[in-house]
């Protein structure tokens, strides 16, 4: 189903939802004074003062919260949302709302055409959600809400994603379902950070990818008694083998037994 055919469907309903709404991970740049705009350093990555990773069902971070911590914007720093997590909250909510709609209604619905991506339905799965469109209304503007923020971060260029983002908040501003009222609220808040994305076009990934394999690394080896052994084992997995060798040597490296 195209995009434009997504956009133009339910205004309709949730589910109830009183947990605090989790914070989309960011990251922030800021203008170098006499560099072009195309070339932003970073001031600093995601941290627990500034915001927290979703985790459903865990405490959150209020949005408050991150106008009351030192603020990047500040400092001149611009706040992307990272779309991985902003789209990981969606799922989150899809979820719940799918869970609650099965609950009250009795009815065994479906859950994967709900999360996977709609253009990548199998037949059987596209005709399931038709179904649930047509039976389950509150659920289906859930799903509705997701794939828009999908379009949002595919959009062409920042006009074409504000157009869709103001799409969204108007329809779920004017839904009976308290918690789609509470997601669109939200989305409201962090408009500016979504839009952001289409001016710098960066992501979270690469930090991630950073951390995962250094704590792979900690994992696989059971721990390290010695500093030094752990940045040798770090800079062995991120430096070509060649390059590795001559730069241990040069920093020369005491054991700290300590």
């Amino acid at each position: 189903m195209c995009a434009e055919h997504r956009r133009t469907q339910f205004p309709g309903a949730g589910h109830d939802d009183h947990c605090h709404v989790p914070l989309a991970k960011e990251t922030a740049f800021r203008h170098s004074p006499g560099r072009p705009a195309g070339n932003a350093e970073i001031v600093f990555r995601t941290d627990a003062s500034v915001c927290q990773e979703a985790h459903p069902g865990g405490v959150h971070r209020s949005q408050r919260q991150l106008a009351q911590a030192p603020s990047a914007h500040a400092s001149g720093a611009v706040v992307v949302a990272d779309h991985f997590h902003v789209l990981k909250d969606a799922n989150r909510r899809v979820d719940e709302a799918w869970l609650v709609e099965q609950s009250v209604s009795g009815h065994r619905i479906p859950r994967l055409p709900l999360v996977k991506n709609e253009e990548d339905l199998t037949e059987r799965q596209a005709n399931q959600l038709a179904a649930i469109r047509k039976h389950f209304r509150n659920v289906a503007h859930f799903h509705w809400v997701k794939e828009q923020l999908r379009d949002i971060y595919r959009a062409s260029s920042r006009e074409e994603a504000k157009a869709i983002l103001e799409r969204v908040l108007l329809e779920t501003e004017g839904a009976s379902d308290a918690a789609l009222v509470q997601w669109g609220r939200t989305l409201r808040r962090w408009k500016e950070e979504i839009l952001a994305y289409h001016d710098w076009r960066v992501t979270n990934g690469y930090t991630e990818g950073v951390h995962m394999k250094i704590k792979m690394l900690k994992r696989i080896s059971f721990g390290f008694r010695i500093r030094d052994v752990y940045v040798r084992k770090v800079l062995s997995a991120f430096i070509p083998c060649g390059l590795a060798g001559r730069l241990i040597t040069l920093l020369d490296f005491e054991p700290d037994t300590s």
